[in-house]
């Protein structure tokens, strides 16, 4: 079996290369981007939306958990102490979530269902992946 070497000199120079195109990029792309995301307050204490996080969705405060996931648990029979247990979530933030739901449920149906359709996800991990790996993601345990 052989083995190669690397040229380190040949490394350094496309890593020096790809430093500069980051740096390039990043040049590009500052004027579009603000320093901390602007949070979007609800009428709910413990539901926020954050541009750039979930595309937006309603979210449970300082997490990236969208209140669509909580709601979903709850509907296919899961307990609060699952919730709670697995998302390290107080009963407020649950309830409040649940609430949000119930004042906006054809948003949350929406996206309960986008999250859920199965042939969506199999066309987009096809973008990204490999078909080996697409079929295994879907392939039952």
């Amino acid at each position: 079996m052989e083995t190669q070497t690397l040229d380190a000199k040949l490394v350094c120079r496309e890593l020096d290369t790809l430093l500069a195109e980051l740096h390039r990029l990043r040049e590009l792309v500052q004027p579009y981007v603000t320093e901390k995301p602007i949070r979007v307050v609800t009428e709910h204490l413990h539901i926020e939306r954050v541009p750039g996080v979930r595309g937006g969705q309603p979210v449970i405060v300082g997490t990236r958990i969208p209140v669509w996931i909580i709601v979903d648990h709850f509907k296919v029979g899961r307990s609060l102490d699952y919730i709670l247990e697995n998302y390290d979530l107080t009963a407020e933030q649950v309830y409040d979530a649940l609430s949000y739901y119930y004042e906006h449920a054809d948003e949350i149906e929406q996206a309960i269902a986008l999250n859920s359709d199965q042939e969506y996800w199999q066309e987009w991990l096809k973008k990204l992946c490999s078909p080996s790996r697409t079929k295994m993601a879907f392939q039952s345990p």
